[in-house]
Formats: C-alpha cells, structure tokens, sequence
C-alpha cells in the first residue's frame, strides 16, 4: 500500500471534514500533533492527506512550532521557516548516542538563531556543542517561560544567560552542571528553580542566597551539589538563613551530609509542605540514630508539617526495598532517600512528625526487618501510636515481630508492658500461622495494669503468604478467619478463608 494513503483516503472519503473552515481545522490538526514526538513528522502526514490539508497545515505556524532531538534537521529548518514568528517550543534530548557531534552541533545552532522566539526549551546533552554557550550568552529570550538545561560532562567555562538581560516571563529554571554567573534581579518572577552544580565551579551556597532571596513567587526549589567553599568540614562559616515565603516545595539532591546541613540551615520556608533530602548522609558505623548536624538542619521544617496535620489525621510512614523513607501526612510530605540510614530516619520521624495523641501508619519493606529492628525504632518514643503495621514485603523476621506482639514486655516497664498497645491493624507475609492465632487470641484476652496500656485486639489482619497446600495452614486460615470475625475483625486477601 502506497505511503499515507490511509489518510488520502480518509481525507476525500470525510467531505464533512474537507468542508471545515481553515480555523477550525487547522486547531483541530494541532491538538492532533500534542503527544507525537517528533510531531513534525505528523504535520508532514497530514499535509499529503490533500492539497486543502496541505494548504491549511503550511499556513499554520503554530504547527510547525515545536522541534525535537528527533527530527532531523531538513526537518527542523524547514519547521523553524514555516513556524514564522510563532513561539517556539524546543525539545531537545541527546542523551542516547543517536547523533554524531556535527549533528547536534549543527540541529542546536538552527533553534538557537532562534531564541528570541523561545518560549518553552529543554536542552539535555551529553557535552557542551562548540557555540551553544555563546548563543545563550549573547542572545535575549524575552518570550521564554520555561527552560531547562542539563550536560552530563561538565564544562569550566560560566555561562550568564541571556546577557543578564532581566526576563519577566520566566517561570521555570533548571540549570545542572553549567557554572553560572547569577544577577539577584534577572529572574525575579521564577516559580520553580533547579541548579545543581558541577562541583568544580560554582555556584557556591553564599552566591545562590542572594539570588534565592530575590525571588518572592518561588514555589519549589531544587539544590542538587553546590560547590562548598569550607570543603568537608560541617563547622566551616555559616551563611545567615533567609526565608522563602512561597515557596512550598524544597529538595536537596546529593552534596552528603555536609552539603545537606548546609543548604536545610540556611533556609527557612514558613509554609513547605513537601521536604526531599537525597543522597548519602550517613557514616559508616553509625548507630540507630541521626546525626545531630542533620536534626539540627532539618527540624525546623517539622512545625509546618505538622501545622498542616488535620485533626485526628493518620501519619503514615514508610520504609521501601530502595532505602527511601517516607513520612506523609495528607497535605505534607518528608521524603529521604536514605541509603544506609533508612531505619534512623524513620526512628527520626517517628519521633517528631507524630503529635502526642497522632496515629501511626508504619510499613517496612526491607528484605530483612525483625523483632530487634522494631524495638529499636519505637524504643525512645514514650508511647508510639502505631494503629497499623505493614510488613508484607518483609522476607525474614517477620515471624519474630508477631511473636514479639503476643506477650508483655518486662524491658518496657516494671511488670511488663505490651508491646504497640494501640495496634488494630496487622498486615505481613510468609510468617507462622500458629503464631498468628496465638497473637490474636493473647491481644484478645490481654489487659493493663498499674497504669499500663492493655493491648487493643488486631481487627483487621491481612495475610498474603501461606501454604495453600498445607491442610494444616488451611485449617489455621479457617480458625483465624472465625476468631476474627467472632471479634468483630477482617481478614483481607484469601476469601476461601473470610
């Protein structure tokens, strides 16, 4: 079959169609090309389809507007000469080795003739291409609204965009690895910024504070590695903290726990709700604890989060198989990818997100996660209210924590004290289910005494692993399901068994 003629046909077979006016169907072909990558492509179909389309596409620039990595670059020439004056919205990613040097250098060179049209652009590149660097220096961007770019392989040269030339329409800012020489008033309307520096060459903290205190309508900040002007040392000079009053959204990528105590203690942000810490800043060896630097720099961030706690609200915190820990309220997030650190952080949370009377949603999902972990992460809180506990995911060591939840335990008070009273909520896998029913039948019957909290009995139990085999796990799914709801409870995931 002849190329396109699907579309020829369908094009003279629909008269309704070809009787559209111009306006009409030329929107209706540019809401046609939004997710196509590259649309040029598309736009070029769409003009063979007939010599109305034809007519109807050429006189149209705002479909030949967007240009990416993909298109070749005939392509792109052409699309920048059809475009007219319309606002470009470049889309650039050579990350994946498809194009030689010449041709990235030469595809670059075409849009950036261009940047006084630029409205939206995103530049990933592996290397800096000869040229990219001074287009942007020497050229204005007065339409540009967003613009990202990134380069894998750092370059020492410092780049100052846009000749400095103040820009109003800017909105968005993503700079990574590129030294840049920052004026405090240039993009004073940004909403959301991403710099992450390459290490070598700035900027440093004390050059981005100034810029960052400029910007009243930021809203979500992103700090990747910044060149640190006291090297490892966490006593170095500090900077005098400035608060970001938008801004509702912080994330620190990277820098270890020098970088991290550096940029969290300097920023105040009065309404954050959203705090993202990444990278390793644990040292080996160190115990079930965070350092005392890092509480320092990241405490304040706590009072926000729990002022947008409703009342009666659940916190929910979650440990997941890739090290990040999670503490999420409903309207506030605190997220850490924590590496090594992953159980003090969450000890850490426990301890501080929760209000005193604040249930508790916790979930593990560490391969390996038993009885002394636990212990060791409710052990310095007076009285966790931990109502739900999730260890589905846990391979080993899950049976020790619900032979754990079954008995008093002496080392938690005089006499004994049952381990997370206000429990209701059980949910794990690949455990004894003996020592399930046991668990269930002992939290039933057990009580308090001498000022001690008696356990509140399990009223929903969720099991997803056993020996359905098994005539005698079979039978203990029978008895636990009965138990549970002669008690009131629920048993989730094996209906055979509810």
């Amino acid at each position: 079959m002849e190329p396109h003629s699907e579309l020829r046909t369908y094009g003279k077979a629909t008269t309704s169609i070809q009787n559209l006016p111009n306006e009409l169907l030329s929107a209706i072909l540019y809401v046609s090309i939004q997710d196509l990558s590259p649309s040029l492509n598309r736009v070029q179909e769409l003009s063979t389809v007939s010599s109305h389309w034809r007519a109807v596409a050429e006189g149209t620039p705002l479909l030949w507007s967007r240009v990416t990595g993909d298109d070749p670059l005939r392509a792109v020439v052409r699309a920048l000469e059809k475009s007219k004056d319309a606002s470009l919205d470049i889309r650039y990613d050579f990350t994946g080795g498809r194009r030689s040097i010449t041709e990235v250098g030469e595809s670059l060179r075409a849009v950036c003739a261009h940047i006084d049209r630029w409205q939206h652009a995103s530049i990933i590149v592996l290397w800096i291409p000869e040229g990219l660097l001074e287009d942007l220096a020497l050229r204005t961007a007065p339409r540009l609204e967003t613009f990202r770019l990134r380069v894998t392989l750092w370059t020492d040269v410092t780049l100052t965009l846009f000749q400095g030339v103040p820009s109003q329409r800017l909105k968005e800012l993503d700079i990574y690895r590129i030294a840049t020489r920052w004026d405090e008033n240039q993009f004073r309307n940004l909403r959301a910024l991403a710099v992450t520096s390459n290490g070598v060459c700035g900027p440093s903290l004390a050059e981005l504070l100034p810029v960052l205190q400029n910007l009243p309508e930021l809203e979500e900040l992103t700090l990747g590695p910044l060149q640190h002007p006291y090297g490892d040392s966490i006593d170095g000079p500090s900077q005098q903290p400035i608060t970001l009053h938008a801004l509702s959204s912080l994330t620190i990528e990277g820098g270890g726990l020098v970088g991290v105590v550096d940029i969290a203690s300097c920023l105040r942000a009065p309404v954050c709700r959203n705090l993202k810490v990444v990278g390793e800043i644990f040292r080996e060896g160190i115990p079930l604890d965070i350092p005392a630097e890092l509480e320092m720099g990241v405490y304040h961030f706590i009072p926000t989060i729990r002022s947008n706690m409703e009342e009666g609200e659940r916190v929910t915190i979650r440990v997941t198989k890739h090290l990040q820990v999670h503490g999420e309220t409903s309207l506030a997030k605190l997220l850490f990818f924590a590496g090594s650190g992953a159980l003090p952080i969450a000890k850490w949370m426990m301890n501080n997100i929760p209000g005193r009377d604040t249930e508790i949603e916790l979930t593990v999902e560490l391969p390996v996660f038993s009885k002394e972990h636990l212990v060791s992460l409710v052990s310095s809180h007076p009285n966790p209210r931990i109502t739900k506990l999730d260890i589905r995911l846990v391979e080993h060591g899950g049976s020790s924590i619900v032979h754990y939840l079954s008995s008093p335990d002496s080392a938690l008070a005089r006499g004994g004290a049952w381990p997370l009273p206000y429990l209701t909520g059980l949910a794990a896998s690949d455990v004894d289910l003996a020592r399930i029913l046991h668990m269930l039948r002992a939290r039933a019957r057990g009580t308090g005494s001498d000022g001690v909290i008696g356990p509140q009995a399990i009223s929903e139990l969720e099991i997803r692993s056993f020996d359905t085999d098994s005539a005698l796990d079979g039978d203990l799914m029978l008895e636990i399901g009965k138990f549970l709801r002669e008690n009131g409870g629920t048993l989730i995931g094996h209906p055979g068994f509810l």
